[in-house]
C-alpha cells in the first residue's frame, strides 16, 4: 500500500491538514466512527454545512485519508476554485469532456467550499451532468459548503441539491475556531 500522506499530498492537500491528529482533533471527534465508516466503505453522499472554521474541510481530508488508507488510489479532492479554474483551462483548451469522465468514474469525489467565488451558468451545468452521472451510479459525493441549503438552491439548483442530499447531511455549529488564534492588538 503506498503510504497515503503522500497520496494526499499530491491531491494539493496542504500538509496542516494531513498531519493533524483527526481522531483527536476536537472538531473531527464527535464523528470519528461515521468518518471512519464512510471512508472505508462510501455509500450515498455526504452534504456537510456550516460557518467557516468548524471542522468541515478537516472532516473531507478525514474521509479522504480513510478512504486512501483502504484502497490506496483513486479518490479525488477539489477545492471548489481548483475545480473551476480545471474545468475553465479544459473547455478553453477543447477537452472538458475528458475531465468530466475522470470526475464520473473516481470512485469518490470530495468537493470542497462549494459555493464560494464567482461561477458560470455553463459551469454550473457541467457540474450537474457530472453529479447527476455519479448519482446515477451510485457513486459517492462528499461536499462541504459555508452555504445553507436555501442559499445553495439558488446558486446551484434544486436538482443538484437533490442529488448531493441524497444520503446524509452533516450540519457543523459553533464559532470559527480558526478565530481563536488570532491576536487582537488595540491600536
Amino acid at each position: 500500500m503506498e503510504d497515503w500522506k503522500k497520496i494526499l499530498a499530491e491531491q494539493d492537500i496542504p500538509p496542516d491538514y494531513i498531519n493533524c491528529d483527526f481522531k483527536n482533533h476536537p472538531l473531527v471527534n464527535p464523528k470519528w466512527n461515521d468518518i471512519c465508516d464512510f471512508g472505508v466503505s462510501p455509500k450515498g453522499n455526504i452534504f456537510i454545512t456550516g460557518s467557516c472554521g468548524n471542522g468541515k474541510t478537516l472532516t473531507a481530508v478525514c474521509i479522504m485519508a480513510a478512504f486512501t488508507c483502504r484502497y490506496g488510489r483513486g479518490a479525488r479532492f477539489y477545492n471548489m476554485e481548483a475545480l473551476y479554474q480545471q474545468w475553465l483551462h479544459e473547455s478553453r483548451d477543447g477537452h472538458p469532456g475528458g475531465f468530466a469522465q475522470r470526475l464520473q468514474d473516481s470512485p469518490l469525489l470530495i468537493i470542497d467550499d462549494m459555493g464560494q467565488g464567482q461561477i458560470s451558468d455553463s459551469f454550473i451545468r457541467w457540474l450537474y451532468s457530472v453529479i447527476d452521472k455519479r448519482w446515477m451510479w451510485k457513486r459517492p459525493v462528499v461536499v462541504t459548503t459555508n452555504r445553507d441549503s436555501e442559499d445553495f438552491r439558488k446558486i446551484f439548483g434544486e436538482a443538484l441539491l437533490s442529488r448531493l442530499c441524497d444520503g446524509k447531511i452533516w450540519q457543523f455549529k459553533g464559532k470559527d475556531e480558526r478565530l481563536k488564534n488570532a491576536q487582537v492588538e488595540e491600536i
